[in-house]
């Protein structure tokens, strides 16, 4: 298999011969029963043993019903980003115009993440620094969350967060991202983003393009999409808004690797990575992918309580995200 972007895809056997789909399978965690249900048609996630305290980690893969090639397109549209059954708004973000794209940051009939703004201080309401605390406090100092323009106040206020953090990530990377002020600590999102790839074992295939993504925005090889995403969704029967970096990387010989980090959260998670490859399989393809999510909600004492229920939780929303997708696969992209 020809080599893409100086070694991001990594050589492997065709997906019909014996390295193929099942071997592939394997390296992501899947066990022989796993992998024939997959191969019969279902949906199948599974979780992953953690090798941090705050991660909650997992697999999915999904057969599909179109080429490899048509999946990266869809990917490179948004695909894995309108794959969230939650959400309720999404924008591509583009360099020009400069403001384009972010007029569907509202909180407008989301009166209790008004107030919440408007009383806004370090924490794990929201996941803000301490300048963005600061900011906030300026810009809605003096005003009531039960005003006729509150709501039009806090999302403009907000607004800005988002821009000035998806501004940082696309000027540095990881290390643009300010930390979350939690009062009494500190909560790095860049540092939570290199232990995902430095703590565990990454299946082989996806292993490059977590290399690359790392060093994002240095060092991108040819061939390799970088886009970026807002979405408004419901985390935690919240509003929230998450701001995603997809990569899509895809081989002259069918293979497509991808990436979905989630590199800003409004609350409940502090990050999120998702690394998969996507392989022909019959006449549609393969999709396989390993997800690791950062939270405080599982770290600490109660870990041994929250952690169990945690991982139940984001092994059903990743096969919910897998299906989705599915889905999507066979309509036309919005």
């Amino acid at each position: 298999m020809a080599a893409l972007g100086a070694g991001l895809m990594p050589r492997l056997a065709p997906a019909g011969g014996p390295g193929g789909p099942a071997s592939l399978l394997a390296d992501f965690g899947f066990s022989s029963g796993d992998r024939r249900a997959v191969m019969d048609g279902e949906v199948v996630a599974i979780e992953i043993e953690a090798r941090m305290d705050d991660e909650l980690a997992g697999a999915a893969a999904v057969r599909l019903p179109v080429p490899p090639g048509e999946v990266a397109r869809r990917l490179r549209g948004g695909l894995i980003v309108l794959a969230d059954r939650a959400a309720t708004a999404h924008a591509e973000i583009t360099n020009a115009p400069p403001d384009a794209g972010w007029t569907g940051v509202d909180f407008s009939g989301n009166q209790s993440e008004v107030v919440r703004l408007f009383q806004v201080a370090p924490g794990d309401v929201f996941n803000l620094s301490t300048t963005e605390i600061a900011m906030i406090r300026r810009a809605l100092s003096g005003g009531s969350p039960q005003s006729v323009d509150a709501g039009a106040q806090a999302s403009g206020v907000y607004r800005d967060v988002l821009v000035g953090r998806w501004r940082t990530y696309r000027n540095q990377g990881a290390a643009g991202l300010a930390d979350y002020d939690r009062g009494d600590t500190a909560i790095s999102p860049a540092e939570g983003l290199r232990r995902i790839t430095a703590a565990g074992r990454l299946p082989v295939m996806v292993q490059p393009l977590a290399r690359v993504l790392d060093a994002y925005p240095s060092a991108q090889p040819r061939g390799l999409e970088n886009r970026f995403y807002w979405k408004k969704t419901i985390v935690n029967d919240r509003v929230a808004f998450v701001q995603s970096h997809v990569a899509v990387a895809e081989d002259p010989g069918g293979t497509v690797l991808f990436a979905l980090r989630e590199y800003y959260v409004g609350h409940s998670y502090n990050v999120l990575q998702q690394l998969g490859a996507v392989v022909a399989e019959g006449d549609g393809a393969l999709m396989v992918a390993v997800n690791s999510t950062l939270t405080d909600r599982v770290a600490g004492p109660l870990g041994i309580i929250a952690r169990p229920l945690g991982s139940r939780f984001a092994r059903d929303a990743l096969g919910n995200y897998f299906s989705t997708m599915r889905e999507l696969c066979g309509q036309p992209l919005p």
